[in-house]
């Protein structure tokens, strides 16, 4: 990955206490600062003991790079927890080739990200491949969506879905974390539009791409899919 101090990646993760298991189940990247326990943890009415969860960045010769203190969202209802979520935001120093997730020092899941491909098209200003809207029955509001270009599933790849209705500017993320990036889309998420831009995002955990860009017709009825 290229030289950048600033480099920051969200990490989202589950935790079984009880089990003293835990999985990273996908990596973004990220232009927001760190998240500190304090900013996510909210204060309790009596302190709940959970183990030490940390994040080590290693680099290919397995040294540690930097090492992150997070914090488990816990149950609102739970004095005791057994499981709980990640969902965090640290820094990642230049040469980290994966992450280990540690329960109480110990590891118990380890994220690497995916290979980098090829950007889409030629020459720096190339558009994204388009997107295909697949066939419905007559009344149905759901259409699945599937990139021109074809991608095959990858350890450390995930894909995230926006999309951009007619007469809106503001992207509705309608999927993230997917290990594919087809998916459907359902016009009544987004009712009065005729139309709307779909972007697919493909995410090595650590750099992020547009892989399709297109406008489709979310007029399902008036139109032969």
């Amino acid at each position: 990955m290229p030289d950048d101090p600033e480099r920051v990646v969200q990490v989202i993760g589950s935790l079984d206490f009880a089990k003293k298991a835990g999985k990273i189940l996908y990596v973004l990247p990220s232009s927001r600062a760190p998240t500190t326990a304090a900013e996510t943890q909210p204060r309790l009415e009596r302190p709940r003991k959970t183990p030490m969860i940390e994040i080590f960045a290693k680099n290919a010769a397995g040294a540690t790079l930097s090492q992150t203190a997070v914090p488990a969202q816990l149950p609102s209802d739970a004095h005791d927890p057994s499981e709980a979520l990640i969902d965090t935001k640290i820094p990642v120093p230049a040469g980290t080739v994966a992450l280990e997730l540690k329960l109480s020092g110990e590891t118990v899941d380890t994220f690497r990200p995916g290979a980098a491909m090829q950007a889409p098209g030629a020459g720096a200003h190339a558009e994204a491949p388009g997107v295909d809207l697949g066939p419905g029955l007559p009344g149905e509001n759901a259409r699945m969506m599937s990139p021109r270009m074809k991608m095959a599933p990858a350890d450390g790849v995930t894909f995230t879905v926006e999309v951009l209705p007619e007469g809106e500017s503001t992207w509705h993320t309608i999927a993230v974390g997917r290990p594919t990036a087809d998916m459907k889309i359902d016009r009544n998420q987004f009712p009065g539009a005729e139309r709307a831009r779909v972007r697919v995002l493909r995410s090595t955990g650590f750099e992020e791409q547009v892989v399709a860009d297109d406008t489709v017709d979310l007029r399902f009825d008036d139109r032969t899919p």
